[in-house]
């Protein structure tokens, strides 16, 4: 092979390597908890007993590179208690097989409703509507609390 053709398929394959390089995409990291910002809105302040509740959650990713984050049941979810009786973990309720893989770009977000049927739970079956009352909704993510809503329980009006 001659001097000159030796030189071009060497410059070549610099090439191709710094384009290479270039292009080598780094892999996409879990979501850092520290990221994420959860806002909750549009919740309801008041349901009737045995009335649904539900909320509008927006998790926007702060962080400066892409994420995965988990949208499933088992990752974001509600617990609801009065005092320290637990009506319902919605976390603890949701199947190990739950997944919902979420790609959240930086300052992108993803939207969601978060619900509790009104009911109480044992071993994760639905029981009697809750009673009258006040309630905690402790919604979490991963086991991180996000926020602790208040929410009357009422009796319907006749």
């Amino acid at each position: 092979m001659s001097a000159s053709a030796t030189k071009s398929l060497e410059q070549r394959q610099q090439s191709l390597q710094a384009v290479q390089e270039q292009d080598a995409v780094k892999p996409i990291a879990e979501c850092r908890a520290a990221d994420l910002d959860f806002k909750i809105t549009n919740y309801d302040r008041s349901i009737p007993v045995g009335g649904p509740w539900n909320a509008a959650v927006t998790v926007t990713n702060r962080g400066a590179d892409a994420c995965l984050a988990d949208g499933s049941a088992k990752s974001l979810g509600v617990r609801v208690t009065s005092g320290s009786y637990e009506l319902v973990d919605t976390l603890k309720c949701a199947s190990p097989d739950a997944s919902l893989p979420l790609l959240i770009g930086p300052n992108r977000s993803w939207n969601t409703t978060l619900s509790w049927d009104g009911h109480d739970y044992e071993s994760c079956e639905a029981g009697s509507a809750g009673a009258a009352g006040t309630y905690v909704l402790h919604v979490s993510y991963l086991d991180d609390a996000k926020a602790d809503l208040l929410v009357q329980v009422v009796e319907p009006q006749e």
